[in-house]
């Protein structure tokens, strides 16, 4: 799902988490109200120099010209959503709130994205369902160019034209560090519990529990994960917390968060999915923005370690073996003036991907947007995207795979409601 901080997740993220005050509890009970909300979002684009097969695997040079080897690929992508939300109010002053995200568009094999339960007063709330663990609600908002861009993102929409070459470490961008700096890399939407505070002076504090690590799936066919006891083949019983900071001075506004998430891995041994099980996973993340006016600007940075990886065997450093271990920071920035609003976003992440090969995978990528409001709820987009691979170096005699940086140019008109 390519969520752009949409109903609670955004409320969250951003640290404007609406806790109710004293006046709820002298209000009667409300029977519940249905709402239906989400976007559609039609996109044409043209990738420049896009490899061929051959060429991302290395079997061919890349010779302009060459045998499958265009000098662009005209496109045109799809992105589309459907929310449910129901609210309700006991006589106590308790407000329930139930969210369910289904998916047109964007994750196959999974027509409900995201679903929970939202309990809410004075000391709080907590959120029960598939929802992102609190470290990363806690502070996506404050660190990633994912809220900055105002037209399509580097985290779910660079791959859509620009592809990584294969070959590139097993699971990357997609599961590696080098993406974004987000504190969510392997939790799927697993169901969780999560508590967040009120905030107090300007903190605000959250933490979740999963007790497995796999999201309750279903597509037309019927049931993937489904509800079940938790299972422990991969991960399971991850903790999270995370806490932000936010401060005003006249016209200026400054946040700050950062947030920390582990799990418990199987233990040593190859999951069925290729995953070495040797090592808990943990992630860090801080990082912190600025807001001036139609001026937002923010910064970020995340770390992986302990995530262990590959089809080989032995002990980690054996032949085969690859790890997660690695960082990536980003920095955005975002004008609005009236209608208009344009946005930057970069991003550099490394993971250090085959043990026994030199350097690290790296990727650089960048998206600059701009975007008019034609009418309320309607936009255009305009991006230029790009991304740049950079492989570690191969072992000796093994197969070369490219190196290679890539331009898309892509234009877009989305409807929310």
């Amino acid at each position: 799902m390519k969520k752009e901080l949409l109903m609670t997740s955004a409320l969250v993220a951003a640290g404007t988490l609406a806790i109710a005050d004293d006046a709820w509890a002298q209000k009667a009970a409300n029977p519940v109200s249905l709402q239906v909300g989400g976007y559609m979002e039609q996109t044409i684009g043209f990738a420049f120099d896009r490899r061929s097969q051959l060429e991302q695997t290395g079997i061919a040079g890349n010779t302009p010209g060459s045998a499958g080897a265009p000098n662009g690929t005209f496109d045109q992508q799809t992105e589309s959503e459907v929310h449910f939300i129901g609210n309700g109010r006991l006589d106590n002053g308790l407000v329930i709130r139930a969210v369910i995200e289904f998916e047109v568009t964007g994750s196959p094999g999974n027509m409900i994205d995201e679903q929970f339960l939202i309990l809410r007063n004075g000391y709080g709330q907590v959120i029960l369902g598939n929802e992102d663990p609190a470290a990363s609600l806690m502070t996506t908002g404050y660190i990633s160019n994912l809220v900055t861009g105002v037209g399509q993102s580097i985290v779910f929409d660079l791959t859509d034209f620009i592809a990584a070459p294969a070959g590139w470490s097993a699971g990357s961008p997609v599961l590696g560090p080098q993406r974004d700096v987000r504190l969510e890399k392997w939790d799927g939407d697993a169901s969780k519990i999560i508590y967040v505070t009120p905030r107090f002076f300007g903190l605000q504090f959250g933490g979740s529990y999963a007790p497995e690590g796999t999201q309750d799936l279903q597509n037309g066919a019927g049931a993937i994960s489904g509800n079940s006891p938790p299972t422990k083949e991969i991960y399971s019983d991850q903790w999270s917390a995370g806490i932000n900071y936010e401060v005003k001075f006249d016209q200026v506004a400054i946040g700050l968060a950062a947030g920390y998430v582990t799990a418990k891995s199987a233990g040593v041994g190859v999951a069925a999915n290729g995953f070495r099980l040797d090592k808990d996973p943990e992630m860090w993340a801080w990082g912190g923005r600025i807001i001036w006016g139609g001026l937002t600007a923010l910064a970020g940075y995340n770390k992986m370690t302990h995530l262990v990886a590959g089809t080989g065997i032995g002990a980690p450093g054996g032949a085969g073996t690859a790890a997660k271990h690695g960082d990536a920071w980003n920095v955005g920035v975002r004008y609005r003036w009236g209608p208009n609003a344009v946005s930057f976003g970069y991003t550099h992440g490394e993971e250090t991907g085959l043990y026994a090969n030199p350097g690290n995978d790296e990727l650089d990528s960048a998206v600059a947007s701009y975007a008019r409001t034609l009418a309320p709820g309607i936009s255009w987009r305009a991006n230029v995207l790009y991304a740049d691979f950079d492989n570690e170096a191969n072992l000796p005699g093994a197969i070369t795979q490219q190196d290679y940086d890539e331009l898309a140019l892509t234009t877009s008109f989305r409807l929310d409601w």
